[in-house]
């Protein structure tokens, strides 16, 4: 074999090699978008049960139907929690804060809810106040945007292990 064969087959597998790298490393990202804009549709979904209680028509079916939806919510908001966790520590945590800071906004919107007498159509809601979520939810792409960029995810990275420097975390209380 030629010098010339040698140079172009290695040429050739370089090439393949870069390509896959290239398509794995896209579509690695792509999953990874996916799922934190998944993780933010099931935290909204918060919201979205505020809407639900005050729609609800006071029947013990439809209030079965909330619990249970409740329950999925839940069910959704932990499982991506443990998802982030398991992607970024940091980005996990940012998902727990966002969550947190969701119930307690809607918790007095679903207290009022659940012990309003008028059920009914949103549009009977009239002037009354609204879960103000908008900052919460810029806080959270923020950080998603931060771990989707490559300068900003050591950053955040370091931060959040200083910030757990003093904590001890265990499985045990």
């Amino acid at each position: 074999m030629s010098n010339w064969t040698v140079a172009i087959g290695s040429a050739v597998i370089g090439s393949a090699l870069l390509a896959a790298f290239v398509a794995n490393w896209q579509k690695s990202r792509q999953y990874r978008k996916e799922t934190v804009a998944a993780a933010t549709k099931s935290a909204l979904r918060r919201l979205e049960m505020y809407y639900r209680v005050r729609r609800r028509t006071g029947e013990k079916a439809d209030d079965v139907f909330l619990r249970d939806l409740f329950h999925e919510v839940q069910e959704d908001n932990d499982y991506y929690i443990a998802l982030l966790d398991i992607m970024s520590p940091w980005l996990g945590e940012s998902y727990r804060q966002f969550i947190r800071s969701l119930q307690a906004e809607l918790k007095p919107f679903m207290s009022s809810a659940l012990k309003d007498d008028r059920l009914g159509p949103l549009g009977a809601m009239g002037d009354e106040p609204k879960p103000q979520v908008n900052e919460l939810i810029k806080q959270f792409t923020k950080d998603s945007r931060r771990f989707f960029n490559p300068l900003m995810r050591p950053f955040m990275r370091l931060g959040y292990s200083i910030s757990n420097l003093k904590k001890e975390k265990r499985y045990g209380a």
